[in-house]
């Protein structure tokens, strides 16, 4: 049996064209209900091309909005990558999963970081999209704004609650991948947040290797290593052990050497 379609031209003509498919299928037992098999990736579709009115009736025909295509991508994930905020939002007032993961461990919210579209973001945050959901790169949202060097992003998820001490799989910390731009800004935002600047990512370095070509960057990084380094020297050594020499004591003051070399070199350019 065979079927003949006219070209769909407009959304009305989808629309009446999915609505007819649906019913003459249901009708002649191709489809276990009206709508399992014809709108599976109908409602992907509908998203990508930034149709809400029929994204609108494919829910009123009962489409599953979690459903997922070959890339186990949903059709919020598909909305939010290609920026249509009235379909995200429709799928979200109606109970879409905002941490549904596709095959790279993405979800909304990422997308919405590699979009820039702050105000996804914030729509996503309020249906409950997972602040902290990890990638296969094990990249928090907010680790990926800092490594696409989003500032106002990386910013707004810091204001928002996101976890400045979280590390990726290599080991990098927030601070590290904020260091390697010229986001002063964001840097300043996490030091004042109490991050650590002391932490070594999987092959040892800290955050100040991390530095390049931003001598504001290295500037408030060093302070803050310095600042660091003595608080923790100062809270485990008494005030009379400190009046001499010990091995940890010398360790703190080549820590510190180090800084004002890496300060040199930035100054003059080695």
């Amino acid at each position: 049996m065979s079927f003949t379609a006219a070209p769909l031209n407009s959304a009305g003509d989808r629309t009446q064209g999915l609505e007819f498919a649906t019913q003459e299928l249901y009708q002649l037992s191709y489809l276990p209900s009206p709508i399992t098999f014809v709108l599976k990736t109908a409602l992907h579709y509908e998203c990508v091309y930034d149709q809400p009115k029929v994204v609108t009736i494919l829910i009123k025909m009962n489409s599953d909005v979690n459903i997922c295509d070959d890339d186990k991508s949903t059709a919020l994930i598909k909305a939010v990558q290609f920026q249509v905020e009235e379909c995200a939002m429709i799928l979200l007032q109606s109970d879409a999963d905002p941490n549904v993961m596709d095959a790279s461990g993405n979800t909304a919210l990422h997308y919405a970081v590699y979009s820039k579209n702050t105000c996804t973001a914030a729509n996503l945050l309020r249906h409950k999209a997972m602040i902290e959901a990890k990638n296969k790169d094990s990249l928090t949202p907010l680790l990926l704004a800092l490594k696409e060097n989003n500032q106002q992003m990386a910013e707004f998820l810091v204001d928002v609650g996101a976890s400045i001490h979280v590390t990726d799989h290599h080991g990098r910390t927030s601070l590290m991948l904020a260091a390697g731009h010229k986001s002063k800004g964001t840097v300043r935002l996490l030091l004042q947040k109490g991050v650590d600047v002391c932490s070594k990512d999987g092959s040892g370095r800290t955050a100040l290797s991390y530095v390049v070509n931003c001598s504001d960057n290295l500037k408030e990084i060093a302070v803050a290593y310095e600042e660091k380094q003595r608080e923790m020297f100062q809270n485990k050594y008494p005030a009379e052990v400190l009046a001499g020499k010990t091995s940890e004591e010398e360790q703190a003051r080549l820590d510190v050497c180090e800084v004002n070399k890496l300060k040199g070199k930035n100054r003059y350019g080695q």
